[in-house]
Parts: C-alpha cells; sequence; structure tokens
C-alpha cells in the first residue's frame, strides 16, 4: 500500500537520510578534485590525495557516530548520557566537514558556487541531528522514571529484593550491626 505524496511526512531519521546524501556528496567531490580545473589538479596532486583522505575519514566517522548513537536505547543516566555524547561527536564532524570543504575551496581557488548543494546538505544534517538530540527529552524523564523504580526496592546493599535477608531481619526487629537502627 503506498501513501499519497501530499501525505508523506518527514521520516523520523531524516537524519540518516541525510547522511547518505552527504556521503555521496563528498565521493562526488573526491571522484572530481573538489571541482579544481585541471591545471590545479595537476599542480595540487598531493594535496587534493591528502584532503581527499580526511574528506572520507570524517564521513564514516560522521557515520558510524550516528549508528553508534542510534543503537543506543537508553535506561540509565550513564546511557543516555553515551548517546548525547555520539550525537554530539556526529555534529561537531559535520561542522569539521564545513572547515574542510572552506579550506578547499580557498587552496584550490574554488568557487563557493560548486559547493552550494553540499553545503546545504551538511546544514541540513546538522539541524536534523540536533532535532533529534533534543527530541531525547523523552528519554530523560523514562530514565528517571526507570532509576526511581529501582531504587525504591534496593535494600542497603543496594540488591533490589525485597525478600533480602536483611529487610526480613529488620522486620523481625533484628538490626544488622553496620546499620544504625531506626527510630520508630
Amino acid at each position: 500500500m503506498s501513501v499519497n505524496k501530499v501525505d508523506r511526512r518527514e521520516s523520523k531519521i531524516e537524519f540518516d537520510n541525510t547522511y547518505f546524501r552527504v556521503y555521496d556528496d563528498a565521493i562526488r567531490l573526491i571522484k572530481n578534485g573538489f571541482g579544481a580545473d585541471k591545471k590545479r589538479r595537476e599542480e595540487y596532486k598531493g594535496y587534493i590525495k591528502v584532503m581527499s583522505s580526511k574528506i572520507l575519514d570524517l564521513v564514516m566517522d560522521l557515520g558510524t557516530y550516528i549508528r553508534i548513537a542510534n543503537s543506543i536505547y537508553p535506561k540509565y543516566p550513564s546511557e543516555l548520557e553515551a548517546r548525547r555524547l555520539e550525537q554530539d561527536k556526529a555534529i561537531g564532524l559535520c561542522f569539521d566537514l564545513l572547515t574542510k570543504y572552506q579550506i578547499i575551496m580557498r587552496e584550490l581557488h574554488v568557487k563557493d558556487d560548486k559547493y552550494v548543494q553540499e553545503i546545504k546538505h551538511i546544514v541540513h544534517e546538522i539541524n536534523c541531528l540536533k532535532k533529534w538530540r533534543a527530541s531525547d527529552k523523552r528519554f530523560s524523564e523514562q530514565v528517571k522514571l526507570y532509576t526511581a523504580s529501582n531504587a525504591c526496592n534496593a535494600n542497603n546493599n543496594g540488591n533490589a529484593n525485597n525478600n533480602s535477608p536483611v529487610n526480613t531481619n529488620r522486620a523481625a526487629g533484628i538490626t544488622d550491626p553496620a546499620t544504625p537502627p531506626e527510630d520508630g
């Protein structure tokens, strides 16, 4: 069953789709010598090779950080922090990619209009990643609830078992020498 074009919505994982556009743009730019004319390609052959490697590494790392962040479904605060850290790394790589493109354009004397589409895709990726990161607030509420519910069931030793010997002894009026007596 298909959905009419007017009824379609943007995918919730738009950041993933946009990543592949950024990747395709990078490969195309590398294959075309970053838009430099033939004379500059020959003159800057070594530079183009080094920058091609750096751009490819950045784009591959961007995909890695996106996949890692997307694979973390947080239940604990540490997992939520780890997910956000990976999202932040992905956003940082996008900005690094923009900077590298600017450096290449300046060094090879390429006009800005040759990179318009690539820059739009990277900026769109940054915005998608930021929206994704902001949407993770729903996890922070779940993490708080999950952490609080587990903390309520813990005994003095941190065990989440109400029928532990410590809890059973306390109910019987026997106290642990390491535990101060309760007033009551």
